[in-house]
């Protein structure tokens, strides 16, 4: 009973504080000490990268369709899950990499406890785990953590490739 009193008070004083209508959130520690607390509530993606128009996280198969196999400019897909250390890691990472080329490559993020069979029809068997895709076939891949200088390697490789 106390903690929802404690999750209620804080709800009602980071909505006064922080504006949730916005599109992308920015870092809050009330927000993640209201998540840690609450299992009900999804977690956000804080990073203000996400507020990059190159970087798309898939909500359904018509957003797949669109923005992973219709597109003319590269996609790599970053297959992920929220209890993944890490893909928590590696997400940072990648989203820095791919904003160095915006308008050149997009990147889609795809959390496989909502996509469970996208993942297993890409032959994702572990996460984290990033496909490059160009004209709606996959061209490359890596499994597991990359330091950064293989995640631009492989960005430049998903932009260069013909």
């Amino acid at each position: 009973m106390a903690s929802r009193s404690l999750l209620r008070s804080l709800w009602t004083t980071s909505t006064k504080i922080y504006n949730f209508s916005k599109p992308c959130l920015t870092s809050a520690p009330t927000l993640r000490l209201m998540t840690a607390r609450s299992t009900s509530i999804k977690q956000f993606h804080t990073s203000s990268k996400l507020c990059s128009e190159n970087i798309v996280t898939i909500q359904d198969e018509k957003d797949w369709q669109k923005t992973v196999l219709k597109n003319e400019l590269p996609v790599i897909v970053d297959f992920y899950a929220d209890w993944c250390g890490p893909c928590k890691l590696l997400a940072p990472r990648l989203e820095s990499q791919i904003a160095k080329y915006t308008g050149k490559v997009i990147l889609a993020k795809v959390n496989i406890d909502n996509f469970t069979e996208l993942a297993i029809d890409h032959g994702v068997e572990a996460v984290p785990s990033v496909i490059a895709f160009k004209d709606g076939e996959q061209t490359h891949s890596f499994v597991g953590l990359k330091d950064d200088a293989e995640i631009e390697a492989f960005v430049k490789k998903t932009i260069t490739e013909e």
